[in-house]
């Protein structure tokens, strides 16, 4: 770690999108407003799910954003995702979960699951490190090609501590785009699907 005795200000644009989310009710520190966009390719198991059971899936991807708040200690920090001193963006956001999926694909389907998120540049009251890092759980309703997510319990983590923990990350709504579909539903089979979107804080 540096030692940089230094306030940095930085301001992030998602290409092609952006949106805000709050972590709020904060437990053992505060956070404040950040952006956030993510992307990424989702598999899923199977589709439809047989007997219109549960089945896993994965979900690979990254997001651009960052986080603002105090730590334990009442300390400022800044964690930001890719970090932008690392030589390329690499994928920092991942999930795994179950879902339940019906057929024809027009019907609506549903996830629940966690995630985490690391690979983040860190700067904790002039203390910068590369290990910036949230976890949490997530549960989306997907109808069409939308989905709708919600996330809660996050965790902070970075500089070698808990930054931050809370309730809730925020909302979201993103895009649903498969790349694979069965050509009818007796047709069990894998489907990968790319999905993007941001997140918003609640009301």
């Amino acid at each position: 770690m540096v030692r940089e005795r230094r306030r940095v200000w930085w301001a992030w644009i998602g290409a092609g999108a952006a949106s805000v989310f709050v972590l709020a009710c904060p437990q053992t520190a505060s956070a404040a407003p950040g952006v956030g966009v993510w992307q990424g390719t989702l598999t899923l198991g199977a589709f439809p799910c047989p007997g219109g059971g549960t089945c896993s899936g994965t979900f690979s991807g990254s997001l651009a954003g960052s986080i603002a708040g105090l730590d334990a200690a009442g300390h400022p920090f800044v964690v930001i995702w890719p970090d932008p001193s690392a030589p390329s963006t690499l994928a920092d956001l991942a999930a795994s979960f179950t879902y339940s999926e019906a057929c024809p694909f027009g019907a609506t389907g549903g996830a629940t699951g966690t995630f985490s998120l690391s690979g983040g540049y860190v700067d904790d009251d002039g203390v910068v490190s590369h290990d910036g890092a949230m976890s949490g759980q997530f549960g989306w309703l997907r109808v069409g090609l939308t989905v709708a997510i919600s996330t809660s319990g996050g965790v902070v983590t970075g500089a070698g501590q808990t930054l931050a923990t809370q309730q809730t990350i925020g909302e979201g709504v993103g895009a649903f785009v498969p790349l694979t579909v069965p050509g009818n539903c007796l047709d069990i089979q894998s489907l990968t699907a790319e999905v993007s979107g941001g997140f918003t804080q609640p009301d």
